[in-house]
């Protein structure tokens, strides 16, 4: 997930989650939030509501 995130710097929620399932197989789609929560915690990435993206944070 932060590879991907790296990668690209901001992406669209349902298309890293469909990335992460396809990477992960069925067990990423029951980890995908928590992963995500855990990422956000870390102040590793940034949500944004308006357009439904993820954020990677470089600080």
């Amino acid at each position: 997930m932060l590879r991907e995130l790296k990668k690209r710097g901001v992406i669209e929620l349902e298309r890293l989650r469909g990335i992460v399932i396809r990477r992960v197989g069925s067990d990423g789609d029951v980890t995908f939030l928590p992963a995500l929560s855990f990422l956000y915690l870390l102040g590793k990435i940034e949500y944004h509501a308006k357009n439904d993206v993820i954020e990677y944070r470089t600080n």
